[in-house]
């Protein structure tokens, strides 16, 4: 089991072209990042940033034109294509937002099929487990055009956990999802990674997943923005950008919300929000 904390994605000096010469295109800028074990990392940025060559190259599917990129400790940067595939089969879990369930398939034959041992009978029994984890112990026959849209997205999340690797990327995950389902699939994310000590690491428009992001990144022209500092709000948990946002003084340091209500909350009672003491 991955040790609480850990470093699971390491990337240094990363930089991708695309072209060459007058057509070169720089699409990630020599780039650091770290995401570890028991945290949720939510990379925003406007189209066109870079986000989808970070996932693609942080899921070892494509490689850097220079810098180092590290899964769990391997350096994947330092290995040839043909010894990548079990990396990715071990270490790595993707969730997509279109789902990318087979169709002819039931939800428990594409939670097994992606397993190291799809044919053993352990592997029928671990999809069981997982899609009954999430809730899904009632659709197990159940084929994708019979589910809903956050009923295929859990089947995915299963998917990306079959052989139970450290590392969760996630593309979009509630881009096809109404506001209650797209909640409910990022509280789930969360908890996987809080319980079971992932590093999740999901790229996205979607503002409305910033509450459950133990940290938010953003990615502009290829870069990380280091002028964008958030906080995480002590009274509803949510993730906010520091610069403009309300902010009171307690036991020594400073705290930020989302709003002035939850500004007047903490600043009637901080210490049912934070430990004063161990300030």
């Amino acid at each position: 089991m991955t040790t609480e904390g850990g470093v699971l994605l390491s990337m240094t000096g990363v930089t991708k072209i695309y072209g060459s010469g007058d057509a070169a295109v720089t699409a990630l800028d020599r780039i650091d990042f770290d995401a570890h074990a028991g945290e949720v990392v939510v990379i925003m940025g406007p189209s066109g940033a870079g986000k989808t060559t970070f996932l693609t190259i942080a899921g070892a599917l494509l490689s850097p034109t220079a810098g180092t990129v590290q899964i769990s400790g391997t350096n994947i940067t330092a290995l040839k294509e043909s010894e990548l595939p079990p990396i990715r089969r071990k270490n790595v879990g993707f969730i997509f937002q279109s789902f990318n369930l087979l169709e002819s398939l039931t939800a428990l034959e594409n939670v097994g099929l992606v397993m190291n041992d799809a044919t053993s009978r352990s592997a029928g029994n671990r999809a069981r487990e997982l899609l009954t984890m999430l809730g899904l112990s009632h659709r197990l026959k159940s084929l994708p055009k019979q589910l809903s849209g956050g009923e295929k997205q859990r089947v995915a999340i299963a998917r990306a956990l079959a052989n139970n690797p450290d590392l969760i990327l996630a593309d979009e995950p509630t881009a096809n999802l109404d506001s209650k389902r797209g909640h409910e699939v990022m509280l789930l994310l969360r908890q996987i990674a809080f319980d079971m000590h992932k590093a999740v690491v999901i790229v996205s428009h979607d503002h409305r997943i910033r509450e459950v992001a133990s940290r938010i990144v953003w990615l502009e022209d290829g870069t990380f923005r280091s002028d964008v500092v958030t906080d995480r709000d002590p009274v509803c948990s949510r993730v906010v950008e520091v610069e403009g946002a309300p902010h009171a003084a307690s036991g020594g340091r400073s705290y930020y919300f989302c709003s002035d209500q939850c500004m007047k909350l903490f600043e009637a009672g901080p210490e049912r929000y934070v430990n004063i003491s161990a300030e």
